[in-house]
């Protein structure tokens, strides 16, 4: 933790924030305006987790992001924009998000986990 007034400078804090930035830039696709992110668990990032980025929606689904678009493997997963639609693609199978725990959106076919 930097020393009060002072920029993160962790690679993990900054991707995060590089999400958050892309996301506010596009607030307004349906699924953000309907599932707000209320936070970013970067404690995963790093070479040797496959999950990276991890959003918290406001009703408590977890969602695998991936890297950060700037992130030089980035080039590997769906673009920001896709993966804001597979998301939509999942609230319209899953109404509300209605009993999903966890969404990974990280290949080009969104994985749902629900709870039973």
């Amino acid at each position: 933790i930097p020393h009060l007034g002072r920029a993160f400078t962790a690679p993990a804090v900054v991707d995060g924030l590089a999400v958050l930035r892309d996301l506010d830039r596009r607030r307004e696709h349906p699924f953000l305006r309907a599932h707000p992110v209320v936070a970013v668990d970067v404690t995963h990032a790093g070479p040797a987790d496959a999950a990276e980025l991890v959003l918290v929606l406001r009703q408590g689904a977890a969602v695998d992001w991936g890297v950060a678009a700037s992130d030089p493997l980035a080039v590997l997963e769906p673009a920001v924009d896709r993966k804001l639609d597979a998301l939509g693609d999942v609230e319209a199978a899953y109404p509300g998000l209605r009993g999903v725990t966890r969404i990974n959106v990280v290949s080009s076919t969104p994985y749902v986990r629900s709870g039973s």
